[in-house]
């Protein structure tokens, strides 16, 4: 009886030994460790962004990249934005700058928080899944940061909509960003971009 227990055993360390890796749980200081760095958008792989400008100086194809299909005018000139409340038109404008990338962004990743660096200045998140308010251009605007799994999820909340972004590495250790939109009159479909790590 006791070999048979003992011989169980040993098959159950096996199977688990052998386990393929997206079973297995993620080692999140690795990862982070690996997300670390410096990255610069690979325009060929990132269809769905294109180049723009996010604000004055900005030459042509340079400073931040924005989502096609949204983000490029002025939320003051879309269709029913004259029956926004000036709070109301202040989130969409935020949200519009919310969902603009930068072509390089420095990433600084630790189990327990994350900090984006980009030429618009520096944003930092506990990886905590707890949401908390925090000023972003120009209102308060909730924000929840956390590991979701082997990925890195970003929110970000208004009254009427919210920014989703998962941060993930691909096999060929880029860095990969799926991002939409989600609201009253403002979902937007999913958009990737994908970063070269530069340094």
């Amino acid at each position: 009886m006791h070999t048979v227990i003992r011989m169980a055993a040993i098959g159950a360390i096996a199977a688990v030994a052998t386990l393929p890796a997206s079973a297995q749980k993620p080692n999140m200081a690795d990862i982070a460790r690996r997300m670390s760095g410096t990255w610069t958008i690979n325009r060929k792989l990132s269809p769905t962004f294109g180049a723009g400008r996010s604000g004055p100086g900005r030459g042509r194809g340079g400073g931040a990249l924005f989502q096609r299909g949204g983000g490029r005018g002025n939320p003051a000139s879309e269709p029913g934005s004259e029956d926004l409340t000036p709070a109301e038109l202040a989130e969409r404008q935020a949200m519009s700058q919310a969902r603009l990338i930068a072509p390089t962004i420095t990433v600084v990743a630790t189990p327990e928080q994350v900090s984006f660096t980009d030429e618009r200045g520096e944003f930092a998140c506990a990886l905590n899944d707890k949401g908390h308010k925090q000023k972003l251009f120009g209102i308060d605007m909730d924000v929840k940061c956390k590991w979701d799994k082997d990925r890195l999820r970003q929110e970000f909340s208004t009254t009427s909509s919210k920014l989703i972004r998962l941060w993930d590495l691909n096999d060929s250790d880029q860095l990969v960003l799926k991002a939409k939109l989600e609201g009253q009159n403002q979902n937007t479909p999913e958009a990737t971009a994908v970063f070269d790590r530069s340094k």
